[in-house]
């Protein structure tokens, strides 16, 4: 956390914060603390419960949901090489899934 200090303070962003209304600051708060932490915190106990192979193949669909959203919900274009890469995360999510079967 530290580390990413040091480039946003060279950016100077003091009069961007300034400016910042108050419903922008209940934003940065709602996401940057409540939903945040309750995320992690809801990811670190479904973590306890499941495998390896499980977490894998969750954190793997991760940027998947969240490109498909973006696409379909925010009406944002995706590359090819996006494409590409949501189709090699779903067949390595595949591969883990037939690895597991197969011990």
């Amino acid at each position: 956390m530290v580390l990413c200090l040091i480039p946003a303070l060279l950016e100077q962003p003091w009069a961007a914060i300034a400016a910042l209304p108050i419903s922008g600051w209940i934003t940065f708060v709602w996401y940057g603390s409540i939903v945040t932490i309750v995320a992690f915190a809801f990811m670190s106990a479904g973590a306890k419960r499941c495998s390896g192979y499980t977490i894998a193949a969750f954190a793997g669909i991760i940027p998947i949901s969240s490109t498909l959203f973006s696409v379909t919900i925010l009406k944002e274009s995706i590359s090819m090489y996006q494409a590409a890469g949501c189709v090699l995360v779903v067949f390595a999510t595949l591969i883990i899934s037939y690895q597991k079967k197969a011990d």
